[in-house]
């Protein structure tokens, strides 16, 4: 046994030097991670959006946000896998995360349905993260970060769920990309969201 400096925020952990080298190679790394769970939604939005949104004019800024909801989903996995333990409910809710993804992916015909999911989508993943503030004592900055700005998610997606649903599904559809891009361009760019402090 040993300790070693790994993780995404240089933690200390001990880990057991005499387990195989090939089974420490396999795992994947938090951007090896990353890399492989976006190019897993991104093959799975452009099949549902051949699928479902190609013949409308609201699954453009749809597929916009979908897109950008990508980038943001990178850097989410890169840092959070780092931090979060081996813990069956987050597993459970990382399952739901993926079928609740999937399920976005094959809304593009409907910006109704879209921001609907969008929604259950964002609330999903503030129910992971206070989970995950109880499994771990570093990273409560980032954590409720994370957590403040997927709750303006929801609301954002509600606002745009309110405006389809009294009939003005492109401009639902253009509301809901065009404040969600500015919002990841400064929440990215300009003040990243995913800086590493307690």
């Amino acid at each position: 046994m040993t300790f070693v400096r790994s993780g995404y925020y240089r933690q200390w952990r001990l880990v057991d030097t005499e387990l195989p080298r090939c089974t420490m190679k396999t795992m994947p790394s938090p951007t090896g991670k990353a890399w492989i769970a976006c190019l897993l939604f991104a093959l799975v939005g452009i099949v549902g959006w051949t699928k479902t949104g190609s013949g409308t004019t609201e699954s453009f800024p749809l597929l916009l946000f979908y897109g950008v909801l990508l980038v943001n989903t990178f850097f989410s996995i890169r840092a959070f896998s780092a931090i979060t333990p081996a813990n069956s409910i987050q597993i459970f809710f990382d399952a739901i995360l993926v079928v609740v993804y999937c399920a976005l992916a094959f809304s593009f015909g409907s910006a109704f349905l879209f921001s609907f999911v969008s929604g259950v989508l964002f609330v999903v993943s503030i129910a992971k993260y206070f989970h995950l503030k109880h499994l771990i004592t570093l990273s409560s900055g980032l954590l409720q970060r994370k957590i403040k700005i997927n709750a303006l998610g929801a609301l954002l997606s509600l606002f745009a769920f309110s405006v389809a649903a009294a009939g003005f599904s492109e401009a639902a559809a253009w509301i809901l990309s065009a404040i969600f891009v500015l919002a990841n361009i400064y929440l990215l760019a300009i003040n990243p969201m995913y800086r590493a402090d307690s």
